[in-house]
């Protein structure tokens, strides 16, 4: 998960610099976790902010499994069934 990752310095060099094309993966609604926690007040929207600082920093692309996670940066985002789940579960 790129907000993972990136929350974590490359030694040297950032991602993009080491890596010719960096794919974020996003399957974790961290912004709807904080949310439900007693502060979530003021985590879920720094949360949010800062996961989307990161992932258009240091991601070329973000597949999202899922619409309902929160918008990163829509000009790098796809969603698609990658994980393996059919579309009739």
């Amino acid at each position: 998960e790129p907000e993972h990752l990136n929350w974590y310095r490359a030694p040297g060099d950032g991602w993009t610099n080491k890596f010719e094309y960096v794919i974020g993966i996003i399957h974790t609604n961290y912004v709807e976790y904080a949310s439900s926690h007693y502060s979530g007040l003021w985590t879920a929207p720094a949360i949010r902010l800062m996961s989307s600082a990161m992932v258009r920093a240091y991601c070329h692309v973000v597949i999202k499994l899922s619409d309902t996670l929160q918008t990163f940066a829509e000009e790098k985002e796809r969603t698609s069934n990658i994980h393996g789940v059919r579309l009739e579960f």
